[in-house]
């Protein structure tokens, strides 16, 4: 579709702003699209002839639809697989489970860590790991929060390619999607060199009319350990009761961090400490 308007609900109270609705790729397919997220802007252009920065690596795509790539994957044995490039999903990457299986790449001594992503497709279910090298093009990137989902419906385009590139990678360039001429630019911005976060503490949160509510907790979590529960309101973590959702995200991702947390469960308050476990 162009445009879906529509109660992005989910979204918005996973995001904690108001989603109203996508742009779709047959209005992008029509333009040059720059995304600086740097500075959080949205550069679009008429096709043609374009000035990518004098620095940083061009890539192309063979093709109509989504860009992709080859990416190349260095953990128990080398390998390569195109991936989707998708700059709306919140992590770094996301691999087919049957790809990651049969291509050996993951560390079978490695525990997997059951967590739950969320999106425009709703929730679901997925194994969290470490891989131990990426490459694009150029660009290497160590240690990758990776996670493995089992793919029903067939959205990653496996066997053809094995799953996606998310926004923890992409943002940390200077992006330059010309989809006219199948040519995706990168130019690495301030970010590059972040560091992964590793913090695996086992619960969801949304916001939900101005309350961040929990909503899911993994069995067998450190925060499940603790004795956080569903439905409870986080009034705050470490202090910090600006209710940020985003903020809170990142204090619970910290390894080697006390989590000391403020909950309001049946009209009563209620303090959780917990440290989450690192998933590297």
């Amino acid at each position: 579709l162009s445009f879906h308007v529509y109660n992005y609900q989910l979204l918005s109270a996973i995001y904690g702003v108001q989603i109203d609705g996508v742009i779709g790729y047959p209005v992008l397919a029509r333009y040059i699209v720059q995304l600086d997220y740097e500075n959080l802007v949205m550069g679009i252009y008429s096709a043609g002839e374009f000035a990518y920065p004098q620095k940083g690596s061009l890539f192309t795509w063979k093709g109509a639809g989504i860009p992709q790539h080859e990416i190349g994957f260095i953990s128990e044995k080398p390998i390569k697989k195109p991936l989707y490039f998708d700059t709306g999903a919140g992590l770094a990457v996301l691999l087919n489970e049957d790809f990651a299986l049969s291509s050996g790449i993951l560390n079978k001594k490695r525990k997997l860590f059951t967590t739950r992503a969320e999106g425009i497709g709703g929730k679901k279910l997925m194994q969290l790991t470490v891989v131990k090298k990426i490459k694009l093009g150029p660009f290497v990137f160590r240690d990758v929060p990776t996670y493995i989902f089992s793919d029903e419906i067939g959205v990653t385009g496996y066997p053809l390619l094995g799953g996606l590139l998310g926004n923890d990678i992409l943002r940390r360039f200077l992006v330059t999607l010309n989809f006219p001429a199948n040519e995706i630019h990168l130019l690495p911005n301030r970010n590059y060199y972040e560091p992964f976060d590793y913090g695996y503490a086992g619960f969801s949160m949304l916001l939900m009319d101005d309350q961040i509510m929990v909503e899911e907790v993994i069995e067998n979590s450190p925060a499940a350990l603790a004795g956080l529960k569903k439905g409870d309101e986080l009034m705050s973590i470490n202090g910090d009761f600006s209710g940020n959702i985003q903020r809170y995200r990142t204090l619970i991702q910290q390894t080697n961090t006390d989590i000391k947390m403020i909950v309001s469960r049946e009209g009563n308050l209620v303090e959780i400490s917990f440290q989450p476990v690192s998933i590297y």
